[in-house]
């Protein structure tokens, strides 16, 4: 007898999985997910992504790039005056 394989079409992505799709890390993933930007689903411990939230927030990316052609700079943290080297006590 041979096993017949059931496929089902995919609901859910794993954070990897979506990382992969959108060619992200999963840290980045978990970002989103915290900050409320990606649409998620908690089973336990575990975070399910649906595979149409994915396919939205491409969507939403692109338009908001297509609206904005001149993106803003990133910012890095706190922007500090640049200090020279310190000269120790006893030079003075």
């Amino acid at each position: 007898m041979s096993q017949m394989e059931l496929s089902f079409p995919r609901q859910y992505y794993t954070p990897r999985e979506a990382a992969s799709v959108l060619r992200t890390s999963v840290m980045n993933i978990y970002r989103l997910c915290k900050n409320g930007q990606l649409r998620h689903k908690r089973w336990g411990k575990s975070i399910r992504i649906p595979v149409s939230e994915i396919d939205d927030f491409v969507n939403a990316v692109q338009t908001e790039t297509a609206n904005d052609p001149e993106p803003a700079p990133a910012k890095r943290g706190r922007a500090r005056p640049r200090q020279g080297p310190k000269t120790p006590d006893w030079a003075t």
